[in-house]
């Protein structure tokens, strides 16, 4: 078991890393309540004003899953898989030296499959050996970062922490990149 997280956690880092070099943007390592990069891109504020950033937590289950979530600095971090999960001492941070390449496309759980020929959505992890896009929602006025799945064509929801509880939403915006430098690297699934 140990070796299958081991050999997740370097393909999934060799191919993040290996994006950076074409997509302008990456996943660092980032230990809760630790420094913030300086590149980490923050997809807005929380309530209070204060920035909050895109990360991706391992969550072991009966296998391993790497769930998009939100990183709320000072704070542990929580993952959406099957309840509310905490980070299994795996947790990323999005981060671009291009952070005007990434844009919010509106879209719902019914609609969202008929934009995948047309945009590039970031990936934000993978569940069920399904990639997970990274969404996002204003819920009781505060942003709140999930996962979107993509691979449920006309029901989509993307699901969310949100005070303990994991939350969907059938309405929310979706991360896309629109920069020229664009490699798409398809797996048809990650080891178990």
């Amino acid at each position: 078991m140990q070796f299958k997280i081991l050999i997740l956690s370097f393909l999934v880092s060799f191919i993040l890393e290996f994006n950076l070099a074409y997509n302008d943007y990456t996943w660092r390592d980032y230990y809760p309540g630790g420094t913030i990069p300086s590149d980490a891109f923050s997809p807005g504020n929380d309530v209070n004003g204060n920035p909050l950033y895109i990360g991706q937590v391992l969550i072991k289950k009966n296998h391993s899953d790497i769930v998009p979530t939100t990183i709320y600095p000072d704070e542990p971090v929580y993952g959406a898989s099957y309840g509310v999960k905490p980070a299994d001492n795996f947790v990323q941070i999005l981060c671009s030296q291009r952070p005007e390449y990434f844009t919010w496309t509106r879209t719902n759980s019914t609609d969202l499959h008929l934009l995948t020929n047309s945009l590039h959505f970031i990936r934000g992890g993978v569940e069920d050996g399904k990639w997970l896009y990274i969404g996002r929602v204003n819920y009781q006025g505060d942003i709140a970062i999930g996962k979107v799945l993509a691979g449920n064509i006309g029901d989509a929801l993307m699901y969310f922490v949100y005070k303990d509880k994991e939350l969907n939403a059938r309405s929310f915006d979706v991360l896309t990149y629109n920069g020229n430098n664009v490699l798409d690297i398809n797996f048809r699934s990650l080891p178990n």
